[in-house]
Parts: structure tokens; C-alpha cells; sequence
């Protein structure tokens, strides 16, 4: 229960004490407290059930996403300007002044359906403050929807391979003039309101356009020059245009990247 004048949550998962939510911030007659994992209090009132809590943040930081390209629209209504992630997270500082005070997430657990008030923030890792209210701190219990199983697109181009750890497509490449072997990369943005099929669309449209690069400009001279083989030959003594065998097209280490 919420004790109200001192804002004293008692229960929860591991019945010892209790937590005192302080500082409260007043916006009209609700009350937002910080649901801080850091806190003692807090920690003993979720127990492990921290999942919810980062994904109400995932939550909230996808709505202030949103609005702040709402807004940037009404700026700049080049639309292509508000696709690039780093303008977006740039302009946060400036736009969050024109943010209502309280944004509403709509939440889903594993057994419902619930919508929550909560303060915004430009900071993608800040507390999450949410209403103090007794059916939210409920709701910090519950378990959240089960995660989407992993993104893998299936590169249907020969020479290009996908690397999840950078979200883009990437080929390797003889360079005859600079006579070394490269990587070209293309970075392949995914954005809030996409769905699966639209993703698989914004990849496959990416690998074309880097098989493009590649067939136009690997080997172009004819002068590469022949892949090492036996004992002591490495992936970087293949050829370009062979791909070193995984277990799957649509991963790839990271550890060969070469910026041009």
C-alpha cells in the first residue's frame, strides 16, 4: 500500500521494511517518483522482476522518440532529416522543453493491458519516473511480453553478408588500384513504427545496392592476386569473391572490419 503523506511503499516481493520514494515530483495533482534499482527499498519491492522496468523504459524512450520527430517535423518537413537516428538524439535538448509535462505508455504484461503516466527525459537511460499510484507499482511486478525472437534477414546477394552488432550489410572487395582488399558498409536504419516485413524490406534493399557496389567495383583490373592455400592461410588470403563459411549468411565478426 502507498502511504500517502510520506509516499512509504510497504509489500512486494520481499517483505522487509519498506520504501520511501523520494524526491516526489508534483505535476497537477499526480505524484512521480523514481523507480530506481540503486534504492534499497526499491530492489527489495521488485525482488529479480527488474525485466519490467526496463521495458516500460524501452516504452517510454520509443514515445519520446516519437513525439520529438512529431515536433522536428513541424520544423524541417523533410522527412529524411528526422530518419537519421544521431539528428534525432542531437535535437533532444532542444526539443524536450515542447514535450507535454507527463506522456502516457500504453503497457503489456504476460495476463494485461494497462496504460501508465510517466515523466519524459531526452536521456535514453535515465530513471524512469512513473505516477505513484497503487495499480502502477503492481504493474512493476508483472512480467513483461515475451521478447521477439532475433532479427535475421537472409542475404540473398552472394557477396554481401549481414552484421547484426553494427545493424548494417557489409562486402568484402578487391581494391585494384589501392591493391589491398576493403570492406564497404551500408547501415540499414530500422525505425519505431516498422514491422518485421518492412525491416527485411529496408535489408534486402540495402544488399542490393551493395552488390551493386561490389560487382562495379571488386577486381576491376583483373590483378588480384591469387588465394593462399594450405597450412598457415588465413580468411584474409581468400579470394574476395568467396565467402568464409559460416553456419549463416546474416552474421559476420567484427574483428575484419577495415574502415575505408
Amino acid at each position: 500500500m502507498i502511504h500517502q503523506d510520506a509516499v512509504f511503499v510497504t509489500g512486494g516481493e520481499i517483505q522487509a521494511g519498506g520504501w520511501i520514494i523520494n524526491p516526489v515530483t508534483m505535476v497537477g495533482e499526480k505524484k512521480f517518483g523514481d523507480i530506481d534499482m540503486k534504492n534499497f527499498g526499491c530492489k527489495n519491492f521488485c525482488g529479480d522482476k527488474f525485466q519490467m522496468l526496463h521495458y516500460m523504459q524501452n516504452l517510454r524512450n520509443k514515445k519520446v522518440n516519437e513525439l520529438m520527430v512529431a515536433l522536428g517535423l513541424e520544423d524541417d518537413p523533410n522527412e529524411e532529416t528526422w530518419k537519421i537516428h544521431d539528428t534525432v538524439r542531437i535535437q533532444k535538448r532542444i526539443l524536450i522543453d515542447r514535450l507535454p509535462e507527463f506522456i502516457t505508455i500504453d503497457v503489456e504484461t504476460t495476463s494485461m493491458m494497462a496504460s501508465v503516466d510517466v515523466l519524459p527525459t531526452w536521456r535514453d537511460h535515465e530513471i524512469l519516473q512513473i505516477e505513484l499510484t497503487q495499480s502502477n507499482l503492481d504493474l512493476l511486478l508483472e512480467k513483461p511480453p515475451a521478447a521477439a525472437a532475433p532479427f535475421k534477414p537472409e542475404i540473398e546477394q552472394q557477396d554481401v553478408f549481414w552484421v547484426k552488432s553494427r545493424n548494417s550489410v557489409r562486402c568484402k572487395y578487391w581494391d585494384s588500384e589501392a591493391l589491398k582488399r576493403k570492406y564497404k558498409s551500408l547501415r540499414v536504419e530500422f525505425f519505431s513504427d516498422m514491422d518485421n516485413e518492412a525491416k527485411l524490406d529496408a535489408v534486402s534493399s540495402a544488399a542490393m545496392e551493395l552488390q551493386e557496389f561490389f560487382d562495379t567495383h571488386h577486381n576491376q583490373e583483373g590483378n588480384m592476386p591469387e588465394p593462399k592455400r594450405g597450412r598457415g592461410s588465413s580468411d584474409e588470403d581468400r579470394d574476395c569473391g568467396e565467402p568464409v563459411p559460416k553456419d549463416s549468411r546474416t552474421e559476420a565478426a567484427d574483428t575484419e572490419y577495415e574502415p575505408e
